[in-house]
């Protein structure tokens, strides 16, 4: 695995600076074969580009898993739409792999259901290309990520607000 700095990058476009930090093959690079995505979903006017930027970063056998807290219940279902989205590309197919109940919600004053708000679910996203029998194996690939068991191009996506800019 190469190293990746942290950069900005703008959900949609062009996808070969992200692809710079992958090892290529022959044929160029194939693509990450994990990719996190955590406390995202939030803002459902980008679930297309989120989409599409993860579909032309995953590499043929990558599975993607997205951590997510419904900070606003009420809009729990726009925040699952993105997993609906990724199944009607007919190229995904999602399941959840991951739910934590934490001590408290991240913010507290959020208004809203408290134990919802408190959990934090992980869903994968595997490739159709992928055998189907590997799809049981994703709380696994969840467990070594978060024990820091992996071997893997492994890209990290999150929201980091630079208050300075």
């Amino acid at each position: 695995m190469l190293s990746s700095p942290d950069k900005g990058y703008i959900w949609g476009r062009d996808t070969k600076p992200l692809l710079n930090y992958v090892e290529s093959g022959n044929d160029g690079p194939h693509g990450y074969d994990l990719l996190i995505l955590s406390d995202l979903i939030f803002n459902h006017s980008q679930h297309q580009a989120l989409l599409s930027t993860l579909l032309e970063t995953l590499s043929p056998t990558g599975k993607a898993i997205v951590f997510f807290s419904p900070h606003r219940p009420w809009l729990l279902e726009n925040d699952l739409n993105f997993f609906k989205m990724a199944e009607a590309t007919e190229r995904l197919v999602a399941k959840k792999v991951w739910e934590e109940k934490c001590a408290a919600p991240m913010f507290e004053v959020d208004r809203g259901d408290v134990e919802l708000r408190k959990t934090v679910f992980g869903v994968c996203g595997l490739l159709l290309s992928c055998s189907l029998l590997e799809h049981d194996a994703n709380a696994h690939i969840v467990r070594n990520f978060l024990e820091g068991h992996f071997d893997l191009d492994v890209m990290f996506f999150s929201l980091s607000v630079d208050g300075a800019k």
